[in-house]
C-alpha cells in the first residue's frame, strides 16, 4: 500500500532462516550491497510481540500470547522502537481462511456404473440408479498414486490417463490387485490422472524397504509437479509407529487414504491405516435394504469411515477390456481415494483435516447395522449427496450381473455342464401369479463361500451352500422369487438344479385343507380305538391291544410323510448371504 520498504537486516539472522542471496522469501527480495544485506519487502504480516506495552493497538492476546497483523516490515520496525520485542515475523500474504463447506460434485449421472459408486451417490438404504459424478468428470489437475502390484496401465477404464513410475524394480501387474484398484479411482474421479507405483518385489511379496522407496518416490514426484495429489495405500500389516512417523510426515499436503484390513480386528493394530493422519477407510455391503460391515473388515477409532468394498467390478490385469470382481478394504479405500480426487479438483485444500472435515460433512451418518464398534465411524459411510442420483427401480437388493425372468412353470440346471465359474453373479427371476411352488432338487457349492441366495418381492428369504442331493420343497404364497448365484474367486462346483410350479397357492389351499380333515378324521378314529380298548374293553385279549400299535404307527406315518414333503426352511438373518462373509484381499495386503 506504501510501496516497497527498504530494511537493513543482519546478515547471520538472515542466513538463519535457511535463505541464500538473491531469493525471494514470501515478498521480501534481498541481496548484498556492499556489506549490507538490504531487503524490499511488502504484504501482510504476523509478528509475535514480547513486553509490548498495555493498550497498544493492534494487540491481540491470547491468554498471553501476543500476535500483531501488520501490512508490511515498516509496521514491524515501528512496534519494535516502542520497546517491544518482536519474536518473529510470518508472511502470511495471501493466506486466506474459509469455512470447510463441501464444493458440489454434482453434473452427469452414469445408469451403468458399478454398484460401489452408484453406493456413494445412494441413501441410507437403497442405492441410486446411477453414479453421479462432476460435470466434465471430475478430478481434472489431480494425481492419484497407487502404491500396489503395480498396474495394467493399457486398460480401457483409464483412457490414456495412467503412467507408471520407473522405480528401478518390477513394474509390471502380474498379480492384478492394483489394476483393480487404480481401476475403481478411475471410474470414481474420470478426469484424475493415475500413477502406478509398484511396491511389491518380483515374488509379489511387500517389503519395508520396497513399500518406504515407492512411498519416497511418490512424494518427490508430487514436490516435483506440486499439483494436489492423493496417495492410496490398499495395503497393511502389524502396527509399525515409524512406519506410521513415515506416512505422517507429508499428509499435512497430501491426502492419504489406506485400507484399514481384513483381519476383523482393531484397525488401531495395523499399519499404515492407524498412522493419525491417514484417512482409513473400512469394507461395508449392502444387502436386504441396508448396510453393514464386512466380517472381515477391521474397525475401531481407527477407522474414519466405511465405503463399498464386497463385490466391486473393476479393471482386470488379463486383457484391456475385462472386468473382474474383488472384495476387501483395499476395494473400499479407492472409492474414498476418488471421491477424494473430486473434491481436491474441486477446490479443497490438500490436506487430512481439510478433506476429513468434507467427506465427514457429507457422509451418511448411523446407516451401518450392526457396527462393530460404539465408535460413530464404525457406522458412518461413504456419500456425496447429488439431488439427480434417484432410487434404484430395481430390487432392493443388487443383483451384480445378468438377470434372467422366467414367466412359467419350468426346470432350471445351471450351468448345464461342468462347474459354475469363479466370481460368478446372476439371478433368476421367477415371475407367476398365484403363488409358487419351488423344489432345489440338488445344490453343489463350496461350502460358506459359494450359493444361492433367494428373495421373496425384494426381501431375502433363505440360502443354500455346501452339498446336497435331496430335495427341498418351499412354497412361496408371493408373486414373484428371486434366486442369486454367489461364487468367490477359489473352489467352485456343479452349481445347481430346482424347478417350480406357477398358480399353485389357490389350489394349495384346498389341499391343505384336505390334509387337515384326513389328519383330524384319523386322530378321531384313533382316539375312539382307545377308548374302547382301554375304557370299554376290559375283558378283551392283549393280542387286540397289540393290533391298536400298528394302527397307530400307521396314522402317523401319514403325517411324517407329508411333513418330510414340506420341510421348514431354515431363516438366514445375517446380511451376510451365507453367515461366512467372503474375503479376496489377496496376500499383497500383507507387510
Amino acid at each position: 500500500k506504501r510501496g516497497p520498504t527498504i530494511l537493513k537486516l543482519q546478515f547471520l539472522y538472515f542466513i538463519g532462516r535457511g535463505r541464500g542471496l538473491g531469493e525471494e522469501v514470501g515478498n521480501m527480495h534481498c541481496f548484498l550491497l556492499l556489506t549490507t544485506l538490504v531487503c524490499l519487502v511488502t504484504g501482510e504480516h504476523l509478528a509475535v510481540v514480547r513486553g509490548v506495552k498495555e493498550g497498544t493497538e493492534g494487540v491481540i492476546d491470547i491468554n498471553g500470547f501476543k500476535v500483531m497483523v501488520l501490512n508490511d516490515m515498516e509496521e514491524v520496525g515501528k512496534v519494535a522502537a516502542q520497546g517491544a520485542e518482536v519474536e518473529s515475523v510470518e508472511d502470511v500474504t495471501g493466506k486466506n481462511y474459509t469455512f470447510f463447506t463441501a464444493p458440489s460434485l454434482c453434473g452427469e449421472l452414469d445408469k451403468d456404473a458399478q454398484w460401489g459408486a452408484r453406493s456413494i451417490s445412494g441413501g441410507s438404504n437403497y442405492l441410486a440408479e446411477s453414479y453421479a459424478f462432476p460435470q466434465g468428470g471430475g478430478g481434472e489437475g489431480v494425481v492419484v498414486y497407487i502404491l500396489d502390484s503395480g498396474v495394467s496401465c493399457n486398460h480401457a477404464i483409464f483412457g490414456g490417463r495412467c503412467t507408471i513410475a520407473n522405480t528401478g524394480g518390477p513394474t509390471a501387474d502380474t498379480q492384478g490387485h492394483g489394476t483393480h484398484v487404480a481401476g475403481i479411482v478411475a471410474g470414481i474421479s474420470r478426469k484424475a490422472s493415475i500413477k502406478s507405483v509398484r511396491v511389491s518385489n518380483t515374488d509379489n511379496k511387500i517389503t519395508y524397504q520396497s513399500l518406504l522407496k515407492g512411498v519416497e518416490w511418490a512424494i518427490d514426484d508430487i514436490t516435483a509437479h506440486g499439483k494436489p495429489s492423493v496417495i492410496n495405500l490398499s495395503l497393511g500389516g502389524d502396527r509399525s509407529d515409524l512406519f506410521n512417523k513415515a506416512i505422517e510426515s507429508f499428509s499435512t499436503t497430501t491426502v492419504v487414504v489406506t485400507a484399514s484390513g481384513n483381519k476383523g480386528v482393531d484397525a488401531c493394530n495395523i499399519s499404515p491405516g492407524s498412522a493419525s493422519n491417514a484417512i482409513n477407510v473400512g469394507n461395508a455391503m449392502f444387502g436386504n435394504n441396508a448396510y453393514g460391515p464386512s466380517s472381515s473388515s477391521n474397525w475401531g477409532q481407527c477407522v474414519n469411515l466405511y465405503a463399498p468394498g464386497q463385490f466391486v467390478s473393476s479393471a482386470s490385469n488379463v486383457e484391456p477390456n475385462t472386468y473382474v470382481r474383488k472384495s476387501g478394504t483395499s476395494m473400499a479405500a479407492p472409492h474414498v481415494a476418488g471421491v477424494a480426487a473430486n473434491y481436491l479438483a474441486a477446490g479443497v485444500t490438500p490436506s487430512y483435516n481439510s478433506m476429513l472435515s468434507v467427506l465427514q460433512e457429507t457422509a451418511l451418518k448411523n446407516v451401518i447395522k450392526n457396527p462393530k464398534s460404539a465408535n460413530a465411524s464404525d457406522s458412518t459411510l461413504l456419500h456425496v449427496p447429488c439431488a439427480g442420483a434417484v432410487r434404484t427401480t430395481d430390487n432392493e437388493f443388487d443383483c451384480f450381473g445378468e438377470f434372467v425372468t422366467l414367466n412359467s412353470s419350468g426346470s432350471l440346471k445351471y450351468p448345464e455342464t461342468g462347474n459354475y465359474k469363479n466370481v460368478e453373479f446372476r439371478c433368476w427371476k421367477v415371475s407367476c401369479t398365484g403363488g409358487i411352488d419351488m423344489t432345489y432338487k440338488t445344490y453343489d457349492f463350496e461350502q460358506g463361500k459359494d450359493g444361492i441366495v433367494t428373495y421373496v418381492n425384494g426381501v431375502k428369504s433363505d440360502s443354500y451352500t455346501g452339498t446336497s442331493t435331496s430335495s427341498r420343497f418351499v412354497r412361496y404364497s408371493q408373486d414373484e422369487v428371486v434366486v442369486q448365484l454367489l461364487s468367490d474367486e477359489s473352489v467352485t462346483g456343479t452349481g445347481f438344479t430346482l424347478e417350480w410350479q406357477c398358480g399353485s397357492s389357490s389350489s394349495s389351499t384346498d389341499y391343505t385343507v384336505a390334509i387337515v380333515v384326513v389328519v383330524c378324521v384319523a386322530v378321531v378314529g384313533a382316539v375312539v380305538v382307545l377308548y374302547f380298548f382301554f375304557c370299554r374293553g376290559q375283558g378283551t385279549t392283549p393280542g387286540n391291544d397289540v393290533e391298536a400299535q400298528p394302527a397307530m404307527a400307521k396314522q402317523q406315518g401319514v403325517v411324517n410323510v407329508q411333513a418330510q414333503q414340506a420341510p421348514p426352511v431354515t431363516q438366514q438373518t445375517s446380511s451376510d448371504p451365507f453367515n461366512q462373509q467372503v474375503s479376496n484381499e489377496p496376500a499383497v495386503e500383507a507387510v
